[in-house]
């Protein structure tokens, strides 16, 4: 009996992803009344019951976690997982007010940003993390992954000058005594 139990779990299709910012909402509207609404992880997001058939889902902390709601038979109405990212638009705006022309990208993570692409020099990426440390959240950490495409290269000039043996007479140079003390 077990093994049937398996097929049946393994035979549903995949739940829908509902991705929500952190302090934002996302309003879900059900074709019949729902009778109870779940979350199962309350910290990562909250629901907020508007109507019967009208729900509001509220993302609170980045992470995952499932949503369901169910008709007074028991019955799921809807069911998805939700995702809540931390809303970075702001770091991408100030990003490019900061350091025009950048191409430097602010991904999110749990506890966490990364940034990636190019960046002109070692100074840029430094401004972009001190950027992104303003939207950290506490305990988070920043990846660095941004590639300096800048040039660390020293140009050296060289200049030769080739002289011919009897010049050096002409001027009065005996090379011979140079080397000779005294």
């Amino acid at each position: 009996k077990e093994s049937e139990a398996t097929a049946v779990v393994a035979s549903k299709p995949t739940r829908k992803v509902l991705s929500i910012s952190s302090d934002h909402g996302v309003s879900l509207t059900m074709k019949e009344p729902a009778a109870s609404v779940f979350i199962a992880n309350p910290d990562v997001a909250d629901v907020q019951v508007m109507s019967p058939t009208s729900i509001m889902i509220f993302g609170k902390r980045t992470g995952e976690t499932t949503f369901m709601a169910t008709d007074a038979n028991g019955n799921t109405l809807e069911e998805r997982t939700v995702v809540v990212t931390q809303d970075l638009s702001g770091l991408r705006r100030d990003l490019d007010l900061a350091i025009p022309g950048n191409k430097i990208r602010a991904a999110t993570l749990p506890y966490g940003i990364v940034l990636t692409g190019d960046a002109k020099d070692a100074a840029t990426v430094t401004d972009a993390q001190k950027l992104a440390m303003r939207y950290l959240s506490a305990g988070g950490d920043i990846i660095n992954r941004v590639r300096v495409s800048g040039s660390n290269q020293i140009h050296i000039r060289v200049r030769f000058a080739e002289m011919q043996r009897n010049i050096n007479n002409t001027l009065g140079i005996n090379w011979n005594n140079l080397a000779n003390i005294g």
